[in-house]
């Protein structure tokens, strides 16, 4: 038997156009494969970025509205409604306050305005009632 016989009959024949040949026809498919990823890149950074916005939000209001219910006991008590305000020092928004008298209840109205460098920011309110102790 020669070093030949050995190889096999797809070998022996043809060895580099049959394996240059299954490499093309194993490759046909990557390009595509890219060019999906470099489509869909873009609208999954975009949606990742709706979704951090969006939990963003929530908690601003979240803190909004815990900041107005806090204000609205410290009012109705006769106590100063700015402890209650103070968790938003230092996050660069601005933050406004109103408070009105309907019947037995003092309701306590927090605007928080939006972020002035965020992409995606708004502004959030909450108003929040508190039975007067009299």
């Amino acid at each position: 038997m020669t070093a030949h016989d050995e190889l096999g009959t797809r070998e022996r024949c043809s060895p580099l156009p049959s394996r240059a040949g299954d490499r093309l026809a194993r490759d046909t498919g990557s390009g595509s494969a890219t060019a999906e990823l470099v489509v869909l890149l873009p609208v999954i950074g975009a949606l990742l970025l709706a979704i951090l916005a969006g939990a963003q939000g929530l908690i601003a209001n979240a803190a909004v509205m815990d900041a107005a219910a806090s204000a609205a006991r410290l009012a109705a008590r006769g106590d100063a409604i700015e402890p209650a305000l103070d968790r938003f020092d230092g996050s660069g928004r601005a933050v406004q306050w109103s408070q009105r008298r309907q019947d037995d209840f003092l309701c306590v109205t927090v605007r928080l305005a939006p972020r002035p460098a965020a992409l995606i920011s708004f502004p959030t309110e909450a108003v929040s009632c508190a039975l007067v102790a009299e």
